[in-house]
């Protein structure tokens, strides 16, 4: 690998750029397709009653956040978001849907918004494990990655030292992408 500090030998390498998946791999020869995807978080005020799961509803997601508040966000949100929807009334409008989901937050306020390019695989599942025509390289790419990234990163590690594919994670490699792409 060449850094702007010079040159450095691996034996292995996991690739995990997330929204850079495609442009860094592409000159590689390695052709996974994953979109740069704008979205739009808002984070409430701490909560007295903290959520401890993530929690999917009909046009929301939420989670605990760090700062002891709530992550919110939503698909349809984010598509408005990237048409240059107002991030102020967005996070309001995500704090609504919030209060029917979680009654809690009809007390809270947004205090934060959190706009961002995210990783979206080409069919929108989580890509993890060796990189077609390497064969000491890995990748994970997600958009899952604030759930799924721990998980994700101890299977593919366990892998890489273990040389031995999960089975797990045979849904998710990014070879299907080879498949579909010599069938099409």
């Amino acid at each position: 690998m060449v850094t702007d500090h010079g040159e450095l030998a691996a034996q292995s390498v996991l690739v995990c750029v997330g929204p850079s998946t495609q442009a860094f791999l592409e000159p590689l020869g390695a052709v996974i397709p994953v979109d740069r995807v704008p979205g739009l978080l808002a984070v409430t005020s701490p909560t007295s009653a903290p959520l401890r799961r993530v929690v999917h509803a009909p046009g929301l997601h939420l989670r605990p956040d760090a700062t002891g508040g709530l992550l919110l966000g939503a698909e349809d949100v984010d598509t408005l978001a990237s048409n240059s929807g107002s991030p102020v009334a967005l996070g309001e409008l995500l704090l609504e849907r919030a209060a029917r989901v979680f009654p809690v937050a009809r007390q809270l306020k947004v205090a934060d918004r959190r706009i961002g390019v995210r990783p979206m695989p080409g069919d929108r599942h989580t890509i993890a494990g060796r990189i077609p025509g390497f064969t000491n390289a890995w990748m994970i790419a997600t958009h899952s990655g604030i759930t799924l990234g721990p998980l994700l990163g101890r299977l593919v590690a366990d892998e890489i030292v273990r040389a031995a594919p999960s089975p797990v994670l045979a849904p998710f490699r990014p070879d299907r992408f080879l498949t579909s792409a010599a069938t099409a």
